[in-house]
């Protein structure tokens, strides 16, 4: 019936769509064609810019800011100036001057000809390897607008052990690149990585999914992935706390599922229906945090702070915020054995005491006359024993001061430039890592000195004389 030609040709037919149906079938299925891997390292050299300075105790001993955004975008900083003394701190034995230097700037990812903007940050505490103490920092990335792309950067920050004061080797070691899906949160537990996110893949039922990949020296290790088909427009957040995984999921259908760690399966897609969870409604929750006694989550739209004690099978507490109003914007919390600190976007910063939810504190979103107040909201809280981070979008971040009192003083202002957007930053012993949107990150050394010459620059001391009197 058929020529040699003809069978040949027949048969190459048959081995091509073979091929194509097993491809199609694959990629389906959410094989490893959804992300590009790139394991060069790539090592930064430490250049210390200054970008902030403040005496740790705030203004009580006479220190106020002085704004120079006019000056140039390698060295915006806010100087806090000895009343009466231009260009020098007097030396305070009772107290510690702070340095905030620059130490590098990491480009955030390029996909498909866009820039991604750096959202979310994961730091796993210092490892000792040798004679050097290494921390990872992992940094998530989504996509503003309708495209669903994203990444995520591993980087390792390496000190010698033997006391230098400063990073002997800041190195990106890894960039995962996501073809068809954006990342909006992570978390780390057993040398598994998991991240919250979105996909646009046709096999998932909505956009909402959690990711699982193995680590190994903390690099993504894609085969054995998988991904969890999630209700809801987005996973905002995920944690691991008390033996189980806690993740959000947006404002569509959304609310906190509560899982077991998820064991390993021969299959790409997971159905959340094929494992054993719970979900509890919340409209619109935006993170996670959790301590010893309880797991917390904060929504938006009509903020509020969800409260699960601990191996409590009772419903779980809403407690009513104010703030958190624009759609779609990031809110987030960041908890203490006896506190909380919530980002609140429109709401700025508040605190609560966890033993009554009283409020004890508060920062109103940072004001700016040259921009939008939709671009200064309280994208996120940092903390640490000593201070108090605020992610301040497009407006920067600010450092303040908290006594046992409750008092807050502002300590130092940063701003990274026009359009750079800081939307999450956090604190790891002497570092601080921003999240800084389509600038990427940027990671400052804060150093304490007992005195310090300040030269302040023209420019700010035009804008504000009032140091003079």
């Amino acid at each position: 019936m058929f020529g040699g030609s003809s069978k040949i040709f027949l048969i190459f037919l048959i081995t091509l769509g073979v091929f194509i149906s097993v491809w199609i079938n694959f990629n389906s299925k959410g094989g490893v064609l959804h992300l590009t891997i790139s394991n060069e390292d790539i090592n930064f050299p430490i250049e210390e810019t200054l970008i902030a300075l403040y005496n740790k105790k705030g203004n009580e001993n006479g220190f106020r800011p002085i704004d120079s955004d006019e000056l140039p975008e390698k060295i915006r900083v806010i100087l806090l100036d000895y009343k009466g003394k231009s260009g020098k701190i007097k030396n305070d034995p009772s107290d510690t001057h702070q340095l905030l230097n620059l130490v590098a700037s990491i480009p955030s990812p390029i996909v498909e000809g866009h820039r991604l903007q750096a959202s979310d940050i994961k730091i796993v505490p210092s490892k000792l390897l040798s004679k050097f103490s290494v921390t990872r920092i992992y940094i998530a990335y989504n996509m503003v607008g309708p495209k669903t792309l994203g990444a995520l950067q591993v980087i390792s920050l390496s000190e010698d052990i033997n006391g230098r004061d400063y990073p002997t080797q800041l190195t990106l070691n890894q960039t995962v690149l996501f073809k068809d899906s954006e990342v909006h949160g992570l978390t780390i537990e057993n040398d598994q990585l998991f991240l919250a996110g979105a996909t646009n893949h046709k096999a998932f039922m909505t956009p909402a999914m959690l990711e699982v990949f193995k680590l190994n020296e903390g690099r993504v290790i894609s085969k054995d992935s998988f991904r969890i088909d999630l209700p809801s427009y987005a996973a905002t957040s995920v944690i691991f706390a008390h033996k189980d995984l806690y993740i959000s999921t947006g404002d569509d259908r959304g609310g906190i599922i509560q899982m077991p760690l998820p064991r390993r399966v021969d299959k790409k897609i997971l159905s959340l229906n094929e494992l054993d969870h719970q979900i509890y409604d919340l409209q619109d929750p935006r993170d996670l945090a959790f301590n010893s006694h309880s797991v917390y989550a904060v929504s938006g739209g009509s903020a509020s702070l969800w409260v699960k004690k601990k191996h409590s099978k009772d419903t779980p507490e809403v407690i009513p915020l104010r703030g958190g109003n624009l759609p779609e914007a990031k809110s987030s919390i960041e908890v203490t054995n006896s506190q909380a600190f919530l980002g609140l976007g429109d709401g700025g910063t508040k605190i609560l005491s966890l033993k009554n939810f009283s409020l004890v504190g508060e920062i109103p979103q940072r004001e700016d006359d040259q921009l939008d107040s939709t671009l200064t909201v309280t994208n996120a809280v940092g903390i640490s024993d000593d201070e108090i981070f605020t992610a301040d979008g497009e407006a920067g971040s600010r450092v303040f001061s908290m006594s046992n009192k409750g008092t807050i003083e502002q300590l130092a202002n940063i701003n990274f430039g026009p359009g750079i957007s800081v939307n999450s930053v956090q604190k790891v012993g002497n570092y601080v890592v921003f999240a800084t949107g389509l600038g990427g990150v940027k990671i400052a050394h804060l150093t304490a000195r007992k005195e310090v010459k300040a030269k302040i620059p023209d420019q700010a001391r035009e804008q504000d004389k009032s140091w003079q009197k």
